[in-house]
């Protein structure tokens, strides 16, 4: 899918041939590190937004609700 932010897949397309086994706990595994990374990155968002809000309305004076 093109041009649609913070889209995560985590599929067996990045498998080049077959495993010989069921790829099913690799497929979770990197669905799992996917998610992790997306929680992540929106943690660091929030907190960088958060402080941006604080510098804000401390140079205004005012305190955020």
């Amino acid at each position: 899918m093109r041009g649609v932010e913070n889209l995560f897949v985590a599929n067996d397309s990045l498998n080049p041939d077959a495993l010989g086994v069921n790829p099913h706990m690799t497929i979770m595994a990197l669905a799992f590190r996917a998610a992790e990374a997306a929680l992540s990155r929106s943690a660091q968002e929030r907190a960088r937004s958060l402080q941006e809000t604080e510098t804000e309305a401390s140079v205004v004076g005012t305190r955020p609700r």
